[in-house]
Order: structure tokens, then sequence, then C-alpha cells
């Protein structure tokens, strides 16, 4: 079972860290963490490339998709935890593996990357159909629940890496 509590946590340290190093306390960064999510959302599709029908030489670099992939659990992490989401979302029971696999081969990549982008992420429904889209877009690539850990805390340490230096 994937530790989403975990992912939650970090990013809730790591969110409080960027503000104090920006000096952004008192400031409301909803609409620019949420304005972030959807950028990494794009590059993750490009990433994947499921959509572009004309290219006959797809690549398919899982080094730059599971980062793409890490970059937007870190943004939807951040707006869960804004939102006041994590309490119910750790209740529910979408985030059992062998579910997202089986969710994630009936669906679509177009139609996962859709929910993400029309629901309302303050509202915990359309927030945890948003999560477990995430989620099955990351099974779809080829991660598993441990893949998606890895590769949340690999970036993490590099957020933290580039606080440090300045970024």
């Amino acid at each position: 079972m994937l530790n989403i509590q975990k992912i939650f946590e970090a990013q809730d340290k790591l969110d409080r860290k960027v503000v104090e190093v920006h000096g952004l306390e008192g400031q409301n960064l909803t609409g620019d963490v949420t304005q972030a999510l959807y950028t990494e959302l794009g590059e993750l599709s490009n990433e994947i490339g499921f959509f572009k029908y004309w290219k006959k030489n797809k690549k398919d670099n899982k080094v730059r998709q599971y980062d793409e992939w890490a970059d937007c659990i870190h943004f939807l992490a951040s707006l869960g935890n804004k939102y006041g989401h994590v309490e119910e979302v750790l209740t529910l029971e979408f985030h059992d593996e062998k579910y997202i696999l089986h969710q994630a081969e009936e669906s679509s990549f177009h139609h996962l990357f859709d929910i993400i982008y029309k629901v309302e992420l303050n509202r915990l429904d359309h927030y945890t159909g948003a999560l477990a889209s995430l989620l099955m877009i990351g099974a779809k690539i080829g991660m598993t629940f441990d893949d998606m850990e890895k590769s949340y805390f690999k970036k993490n340490q590099v957020n933290y890496d580039r606080l440090n230096s300045g970024y």
C-alpha cells in the first residue's frame, strides 16, 4: 500500500521551508500551486507522448516520466494540505495498488488527465478523483507504488538541494 500520509507530511514540511526561505509568510499561494500542477501535468503528458499521433518514433524515457510524475504529486499533495483534505483522503481505500492497477487498465491517458484538469480541487470528492487519476497515470507508465514513493522522495531531496543552493 502507498504510504500517502508520509508524502503529505513531507510535502507540508517542504512547503513550509519554501515559504520560509523565500519570505512568503502570509501569502496565499494556492493559485500559484494550482498553476504549477497544471504546468507539470503538461510536462508529464509531453514526456509520455500518448497524444502524439504524428510521431512514428516515440521515446519512452521512464526516468523523465517518473520525474515529471513526481513533480505532479508534489503539487497535488501541496493542494491536499492547503485545502485540508488529508485526514479524509487517508481513510479512503483508493490507494490500494491492485485497485489502482485495475482502474488504470480500464482508463485512457486522455480521460485521466482530463479529470485532473477539470475538477475543483478544493472539493474533497473532486480532489480524491484527481489524486486517484494521478496514481493511475503513474501505474499506466509502469510505476509501482514503491516507484511512486521513491520518485517522490528523490525529487523531494532535489527540491531541498535547490532551496539550499539559492534556486
